[in-house]
């Protein structure tokens, strides 16, 4: 009577293949985060904070001219007319000065005051990061800190406006700009916005050379300033 052993065969299993399947689990899982927070959470951070700055700069644009204009800058304080024997205006000339410092002002208390509201961090809804408009306003707020910087440039704008027979009225407007950046770990972000104030005007009556009627020699002049 003859006898059948039975062999079984063992099948050793690499013992890299487990390490490698957790190593491709962890990789799938850091792209797909990757993915989410590029396409989904990064829009909804640059579009929010982007809306709160053009707020933020406009309010502090206001505030810094308010601020400047507090002391109520007259047309006489900033333009010195002189007359020949006639009466007629031969010469315009800006008090660099005053104009000077009221640049600097507005400048300055603008990027103070935006720094300053810049403290309040940005708030965005937990729900705005599913990426579905209908859940934008879902959820509790999530905050980030924004904390703002730029720059405040100041420009004068000069206008001539017929007011009647031999008659003009000179405006003179303050042109704000603010560029104002964020720097977030993702990605950065930089609004510009710009207001324009008219901050003096005065009627002269008598001609006026074409040198400050047809030409922006006088705005120029305002705006050359050391």
């Amino acid at each position: 009577m003859t006898r059948t052993k039975n062999v079984i065969h063992v099948v050793n299993i690499p013992k890299k293949r487990p390490i490698l399947l957790f190593f491709s689990v962890i990789f799938t899982i850091i792209a797909f985060f990757i993915l989410y927070l590029n396409f989904v959470v990064s829009p909804v951070i640059i579009k929010t904070c982007s809306a709160k700055l053009k707020v933020l700069a406009n309010k502090s644009m206001d505030y810094a001219i308010t601020e400047a204009m507090s002391s109520f800058v007259t047309y006489d304080d900033i333009i010195k007319i002189s007359r020949d024997s006639e009466g007629n205006v031969f010469s315009m000339q800006a008090n660099a000065v005053k104009v000077n410092n009221i640049s600097r002002m507005v400048s300055q208390i603008a990027l103070a005051h935006l720094i300053d509201l810049g403290k309040e961090p940005l708030q965005i809804s937990l729900g705005a990061f599913t990426g579905i408009d209908a859940l934008s306003g879902v959820g509790v707020p999530v905050k980030f800190n924004i904390n703002p910087y730029g720059d405040i440039t100041c420009k004068f704008i000069s206008k001539f406006v017929d007011a009647g027979i031999n008659q003009t009225e000179h405006k003179i407007y303050i042109d704000v700009s603010a560029v104002v950046r964020v720097v977030f770990p993702i990605r950065s972000i930089e609004i510009s916005s710009s207001a324009d104030v008219l901050i003096c005007e005065g009627i002269i009556i008598g001609k006026i050379p074409d040198t400050y009627l047809r030409s922006n020699s006088l705005t120029e002049m305002l705006n050359l300033v050391p």
